[in-house]
Parts: structure tokens; sequence; C-alpha cells
């Protein structure tokens, strides 16, 4: 994991009023891998099972998150929908709870590579993911100046 850059990215997203709450194994690091498949199957289980997490940001895409489909208990999800926010890898996983648990999520900013960024966020990213959180305002999205 990267230290600094998760500093960053929950003092960005305290910036906002947001309360940050990682799940247990979110911040384990296995080599390569983040944690075990069961780690991370239980950190989304958690999260969704958890009624004061208001929404899920990925802490990065990842490889290898096709390896949580089969152990994921969408039932549990979709009787506990929350915004699901992440990119690249993650793609596999808003795919499977759309189909699996018709959860529709959000293709976004993700803790490390967006809100980690140093010294602070871009305001571009801040500003449409507020927008599109809290507002419900989703488009036009405009070029970003930086």
């Amino acid at each position: 994991m990267f230290p600094h850059r998760y500093e960053n990215a929950v003092a960005a997203i305290k910036k906002i009023g947001l309360n940050v709450k990682p799940a247990t194994n979110a911040l384990k690091s296995s080599g390569y891998l983040s944690s075990s498949i069961q780690d991370r199957v239980d950190d989304i289980h958690e999260m969704f099972s958890d009624p004061s997490v208001s929404a899920i940001i990925c802490s990065i895409g990842g490889n290898y998150s096709n390896q949580l489909l089969q152990y994921l208990d969408y039932g549990l999800i979709k009787k506990n929908p929350k915004p699901f926010i992440g990119y690249s890898d993650i793609t596999v996983l808003h795919y499977a709870l759309l189909k699996f648990a018709n959860l529709q999520t959000f293709y976004g900013p993700c803790l490390i590579t967006q809100f980690g960024k140093y010294p602070e966020v871009l305001d571009f990213t801040l500003d449409h993911f507020v927008k599109t959180l809290f507002d419900r305002e989703i488009g036009p999205v405009t070029p970003s100046q930086f």
C-alpha cells in the first residue's frame, strides 16, 4: 500500500465532510496483491453489511478482481444497496454487481489513485465526485483545466 497516498486520500475525503472507515483488511498488503481472496470478499461483505457505511470507494483498481466473483454474496449486497465506486480492473465487479445484485454502480475515482494525489486531489475530480454523489447530478462533464 502507499501510506502517504492513503493519508492524503483520507484528508481529502474528510475535507468534503465525509468520514472514512476502512474495511478490516483494506490496509493489508500481500506482495503484489492487497490480501487474500477471502480477505477482499470479507471486506466487501463488511462494507455492504454495515449500516453506518453510506458508500464504498475502492482503494485502487487492482488486478485479480475477477477472483472474487464466485465468492460474493449477491443477496446480501442486493439487500444493502449503496454507491460502489471504482475503476480499472474493478470494472468486472461493476458488471457482476449489476447482473447479480441489480446494483447500479459508479465508474469513478479510487481512493489511492485519485483522492491520494499529492499535494491534493484535483479540484476537477473532487467537484464532479461531490456533484454526482451529493447533488445526484451527472453531466455534463467539462474538460479538466489541469
